[in-house]
């Protein structure tokens, strides 16, 4: 059957859809941050396919569909380059060369959170500070929360395949000092058991007293890391096979202080060190400090059973 839809006239309807109207603001603001008066070029997908198309026009500013029934949650990448000389922000200026990519969801659907990536070769900090700071404000006038991940622990890129080895996670070129905390999955399952195993540990994170949120999934491994023709490797190294996407979910606390990560062979837990980036008082630091490993304890006491 069809999953169950919220319409318009029922109390949740009502809140859905003035959640999308607020959501619509944030992206008209975001429009107007990045192009000043909205005459940005068109949002650029290659994966997006000629159904999508014809309802471009029924998209909302940056190309972004809003979803109010929540029953779709499959989305696609869309990607817009900024250039700084036409921002609406005070460090910007006509003659500036600086320039960053935007890649943002196709599809807003609550309560499915919404991603969006700045990339940049290119790009002065004080035009990034600018950008991060106006679009958090934009965020907060109408209700919702940027959380600040940490990319380069969720997607860390490939060691040099001379280093390359059956261990997942030596093959990737992980900071020293914020690898994750590990609890091992029994290995010996059989498909049905493990797939129990798995629901059994989604449903507890995202209830309380966790209530955690997915934030990304995949049923499959891709984006494998090719070794160039000009590396002289041995045979050994060439027969591995190293992907940046793996199978499993990933989940994030409601503010971000931490995720996790259900893999095929572990759990992994990552605390966000961006936490401590406003501490600015040796108080406030220890305050945070102490938050976390409270954080982590509640995650074990909740997981342990269940493993």
């Amino acid at each position: 059957p069809p999953p169950a839809t919220a319409s318009s006239a029922t109390p949740e309807g009502a809140r859905r859809s003035a959640l999308i109207a607020r959501f619509a603001r944030v992206l008209a603001g975001l429009e107007d941050l990045c192009f000043g008066a909205g005459a940005g070029r068109t949002p650029s997908s290659s994966s997006t396919p000629p159904s999508f198309a014809s309802d471009q026009a029924k998209r909302s500013p940056m190309g972004v569909q809003l979803n109010a029934k929540g029953d779709r949650f499959l989305v696609r990448r869309l990607g817009r380059s900024v250039k700084v000389g036409g921002m609406s922000m005070p460090s910007a200026h006509a003659q500036s060369r600086d320039w960053f990519e935007l890649f943002y969801d196709d599809l807003f659907s609550p309560p499915k959170p919404f991603i969006l990536v700045m990339q940049w070769m290119v790009c002065s900090s004080v035009h990034l500070v600018n950008f991060r700071l106006k679009f958090t404000r934009i965020c907060e006038d109408n209700g919702f929360r940027v959380l600040r991940l940490p990319i380069a622990s969720l997607f860390p890129q490939p060691a040099p395949p001379e280093v390359w080895s059956t261990e997942k996670e030596t093959n990737f070129d992980r900071l020293a000092f914020h690898s994750p905390r590990l609890l091992r999955l029994p290995g010996s399952l059989s498909p049905e058991a493990r797939g129990e195993l798995n629901a059994r540990l989604l449903e507890a994170w995202l209830r309380p007293p966790l209530g955690l949120f997915c934030l990304l999934c995949s049923s499959r491994v891709d984006f494998k890391v090719e070794v160039m023709p000009d590396q002289a490797v041995s045979e050994k190294v060439q027969n591995h096979q190293v992907f940046q996407r793996l199978r499993g979910w990933v989940l994030s606390h409601r503010e971000g202080h931490f995720l996790v990560a259900l893999r095929e062979e572990h759990i992994m837990y990552y605390e966000n060190r961006l936490y401590y980036a406003e501490a600015r008082d040796p108080a406030i630091w220890e305050q945070r400090s102490q938050l976390l490993c409270s954080l982590w304890s509640s995650f074990t006491e909740v997981t342990r059973p269940i493993v």
